[in-house]
């Protein structure tokens, strides 16, 4: 939501409370300042515009204040200069927990450097989520949350890998020891992987990571099936991808899913890179399944059409998984970071 190409910066503004840029050009003295926030009664977002006298190698600061957004810049951190006039945040935003972060605008500059040394002022993060809330804090799959087979290990910084070196023994499977509540009344649900490393093995198609969702019973034993078919139908959902290694401007996806008839709906899609790294998304979102893939993390492409589910799995808590599908490969060496986002792990009896 955050990361857009700079053509559709104008999205990224609109996923964000507030925002500051800057802008300059080499002969001219002086800096360009542009901020824009969202601003009550109605939410609108609105810019306002200013400038400096000088070039500046200094500072800015974006800040919350008696629920009102301000923006200001310094050339030495000393003295500041507020942008504009204060917003005064919608209600929901006055309190209201918020990320920060920091991103380019390109400014029809396709090539940067620069280095920023940035401060936040704040209470800290905010606790880990309490009931039918978004909660990312809690470790994706380790360990001590998540029931796998050998092929499975995990490394620092939350990486799992997948990996067999010969073709015996059952395909390398993942799965949350217990299912995971939705956000919210509507029972959201999101297991996004990013792709670190893919080895590549042989000349024909290449083992390949699904992602799934899985009802409450399901085991390790349901999900690890020899027949990729057979897990397909113990699944909720899932969602897969296939390359081949001379041919580097494709990748293909398949999203399966059950529908409210009881079948499983088979969209698919393909896209233009080839996806040795890269990012897969599998989500449930207001009863409704979609799967969707992106190269850098910035611009996500739906994998086919979406899936409505049948109305005993829309809120349903939902156990969430990864494992491969050998696409005729037995070979594979595959490092993934998983991120859930749920209303966190629901206990087996309660």
């Amino acid at each position: 939501h955050v990361a857009t190409s700079d053509n559709q910066y104008n999205v990224f503004e609109q996923n964000v409370v507030s925002t500051l840029n800057e802008k300059i050009y080499p002969s001219i003295a002086g800096n360009w300042l542009y901020w824009r926030s969202k601003t009550a009664p109605d939410g609108t977002s609105v810019q306002q515009n200013s400038r400096s006298d000088q070039k500046m190698e200094g500072f800015y600061r974006l800040r919350r204040i008696d629920g009102k957004a301000h923006s200001y810049y310094s050339a030495d951190g000393s003295t500041w200069t507020e942008i504009g006039n204060p917003f005064v945040l919608p209600d929901e935003y006055k309190m209201a927990p918020l990320k920060i972060g920091a991103r380019v605008r390109n400014n029809w500059m396709t090539r940067y450097e620069m280095s920023i040394l940035p401060t936040i002022t704040s209470d800290g993060p905010a606790s880990a989520a309490g009931p039918g809330e978004a909660d990312q804090m809690l470790p994706s799959f380790d360990a001590q949350t998540a029931d796998f087979l050998d092929t499975v290990s995990f490394g620092p910084d939350g990486i799992v890998k997948l990996a067999k070196s010969d073709s015996s023994g059952l395909e390398s499977a993942v799965v949350t020891k217990s299912a995971h509540s939705g956000v919210g009344s509507e029972g959201d649900l999101e297991l996004l992987v990013e792709i670190t490393n893919k080895q590549i093995f042989g000349t024909g198609y290449q083992a390949g990571v699904a992602l799934f969702f899985a009802t409450s019973d399901k085991t390790l034993q349901d999900v690890s099936p020899s027949s990729y078919g057979s897990f397909e139908a113990n699944v909720v959902s899932t969602v897969r991808e296939k390359i081949y290694p001379s041919i580097t401007t494709a990748t293909w996806f398949n999203l399966r899913s059950i529908d409210p008839s009881g079948l499983q709906a088979a969209p698919s899609g393909s896209a233009n890179y080839q996806m040795k790294t890269g990012f897969l998304k599998l989500e449930r979102k207001n009863g409704v399944v979609t799967a969707s893939q992106s190269h850098h993390n910035a611009i996500w492409t739906p994998i086919g059409s979406p899936v409505e589910l049948p109305p005993e799995l829309k809120n349903a808590p939902l156990k969430l998984g990864m494992r491969i599908s050998r696409n005729w490969n037995s070979l594979y060496d595959i490092d993934l970071k998983p991120t859930i986002t749920s209303g966190g792990a629901v206990e087996a009896n309660g």
